[in-house]
């Protein structure tokens, strides 16, 4: 079911993270957000099931209860993540911004392609397959198809990444699909593993300007 009404719930979540900001929708900042798509819907079958046995207020702690579970773990993981730490940086985050325009043509380049005959592309959404193709043809992953098993490789580590910037979730909450930002954070977290560099955040800035590079081909 949650996969069926994806991009309702993505809507949804999208607003309500959105809320948090000044000017809401309409803001031009980035989203901030503690909780992952799959934990937004986790939060949300926990409430729809305690709904269903209990009252509002059992329903309310239910809530409480799962977004505790995601946004502790989460917060302890953000401190000790040094790739989530230097995302987080004013100069990576202004970076991202004033390029938002640039890295958004080579996300719907690669976004879902159509599903059948008569089908549109779906341009909110990348498949894994996007991001891998995304990566190579931009260069980020040279060094690696360069290497024996070259494609097995650059896909685990787009696997990984894209893992990574989901949070992590458990095998039956991993979403097929990254949206913009997600793919904003697998170029990061790719370009960590990849680049030659001890700088965190300049291997993040390198691999964005893979992209950026990238796009002006586009």
């Amino acid at each position: 079911h949650a996969r069926h009404d994806e991009e309702a719930l993505r809507g949804i979540f999208a607003e309500s993270a959105s809320n948090r900001l000044p000017g809401g929708l309409n803001s031009s900042a980035p989203i901030p957000k503690l909780l992952s798509r799959a934990d937004f819907v986790y939060g949300i079958m926990r409430a729809a099931a305690s709904l269903a046995t209990g009252g509002a207020a059992d329903t309310v702690d239910a809530i409480e209860d799962a977004l505790l579970e995601k946004i502790q773990p989460g917060w302890e993981a953000y401190q000790q993540d040094a790739i989530l730490q230097a995302m987080s940086e004013k100069s990576t985050q202004a970076m991202i911004q004033d390029n938002r325009t640039h890295l958004k043509r080579v996300f719907e380049q690669h976004s879902r392609p159509e599903d059948g005959p008569g089908q549109t592309a779906n341009r909110d959404v990348m498949l894994l397959e996007g991001l891998k193709d995304a990566c190579e043809e931009s260069g980020l992953l040279a060094e690696v198809l360069a290497e024996e098993r070259a494609d097995e490789k650059a896909r685990k580590i787009c696997l990984n990444a894209v893992l990574s910037a989901q949070n992590d979730p458990e095998e039956v909450r991993e979403l097929s699909e990254v949206a913009f930002m997600e793919f904003v954070h697998a170029v990061a977290r790719i370009a960590v593993e990849v680049l030659e560099s001890k700088d965190v955040q300049q291997k993040i800035r390198i691999g964005i300007d893979y992209m950026l590079e990238y796009s002006l081909s586009l």
